[in-house]
């Protein structure tokens, strides 16, 4: 941390007493990090002492002395931070960080000067166990942090101890770990939690729990729980699938409601261009050109058909009062003439607009039967 920083701490220095100034620094880290706790100072450092956030879990009560003035070697370190703990100047180097580690660093100083840094280690990847805790379903959740390719057998299974004996709650077994239901409102689950994997028992990780420890222990925010995160996530899968299959449902069906609506209205148009057509064939056969034809003689003045040879499309038209005349017969005796007929044809020709009728043209033909 630069001086300037420093500076700026002690001008903001929180506890003044006895002649001693203590600044305090708020440090976080993960599980298996490592970190520097500064200690910068011209008069050289008396010695370093911590004061553990969570007592029961780390094994020790009070304070526990770490380092004597000047010495290059740990005196009187407790055997947790062994082979872990190192002077750098007059900083100390904190390596591979468990959750037990967490408390108050103070360096004191000879000048009167003393530095606190108040460190919380957090759950995370250590050893090749992750750990994490979720306070808002109350999950301890455990899992390998890097899986070796094909899983082994039993690489998913864990066991879990409090305070070195054996969890009095079972485990849940998922598909990427196991979890356990801590009773926080139980002493008896107070302190160490460690989660062991049964395939290397060297991947091991601790948590603590201590609600009344020296400090208010506030568990950390909610990190994305990866047995939940899984199930979850199955079932986004699962629901996205539904809803791709719902939406290709519902398209098809558009396009069959389409399909069918076309096929209706085509059906209509051909059975209405049916119809026009017939109305139209019915129409002209209505209006094909007729002959009236009227048989008229020189004796009796009547009306009758036309002789058999005759064979035209008329309608016969009889005034009222006319007599019916007997089929007129061609003579079977040679050299007998005839009355002389005449014949008067009525012609209509086609009537396009059947609203107008017109008067047909009418002709008159002369003719002998013989």
């Amino acid at each position: 941390m630069p001086r300037a920083a420093w500076v700026l701490m002690l001008l903001q220095g929180m506890l003044v007493g006895k002649g001693r100034l203590t600044v305090f620094d708020l440090r976080k880290v993960r599980m298996g990090r490592s970190l520097l706790l500064p200690c910068p100072s011209d008069a050289g450092t008396v010695q370093w002492i911590w004061t553990p956030r969570f007592p029961k879990c780390a094994g020790v009560s009070g304070e526990a002395l770490l380092i004597t003035p000047g010495a290059s070697a740990m005196l009187e370190q407790p055997p947790r931070f062994r082979g872990r703990l190192s002077l750098q100047d007059e900083s100390l180097l904190l390596r591979d960080a468990v959750m037990s580690d967490s408390g108050v660093f103070t360096c004191y100083q000879r000048d009167g000067t003393d530095i606190s840094t108040d460190l919380l280690v957090e759950g995370g990847c250590f050893n090749n166990i992750s750990i994490s805790f979720f306070p808002s379903q109350k999950i301890l959740f455990c899992k390998v942090c890097k899986m070796v390719d094909p899983v082994p057998d039993g690489a998913q299974a864990f066991s879990w101890t409090i305070n070195g004996l054996p969890s009095r709650t079972d485990a849940i077994l998922g598909k990427s770990g196991a979890r356990v239901i801590p009773d926080l409102g139980s002493k008896e689950d107070w302190g160490r939690w460690r989660c062991s994997s049964l395939e290397n028992p060297a991947w091991q990780a601790e948590y603590c729990f201590e609600p009344n420890a020296n400090y208010d222990y506030h568990p950390p925010m909610d990190i994305e729980y990866e047995g939940d995160a899984e199930s979850e996530s199955s079932w986004k899968s699962l629901i996205q699938v539904l809803m791709v299959a719902g939406g290709v449902l519902v398209l098809l069906a558009v396009a069959i409601l389409f399909t069918c609506y076309f096929k209706r209205k085509s059906e209509q148009r051909r059975k209405k261009i049916k119809r026009e057509e017939g109305e139209s064939m019915a129409g002209e056969k209505a209006n094909t050109p007729g002959i009236v034809v009227a048989f008229q003689g020189r004796k009796g003045g009547c009306r009758g058909p036309p002789p058999a040879a005759v064979a035209l499309p008329t309608t016969e038209r009889r005034p009222s009062g006319q007599r019916s005349c007997p089929p007129l017969a061609r003579s079977t005796s040679t050299g007998t003439s005839g009355d002389l007929l005449y014949v008067q044809l009525d012609h209509f020709p086609i009537q396009h607009d059947t609203k107008q009728q017109r008067l047909g043209e009418r002709a008159t033909i002369y003719a002998t039967v013989v």
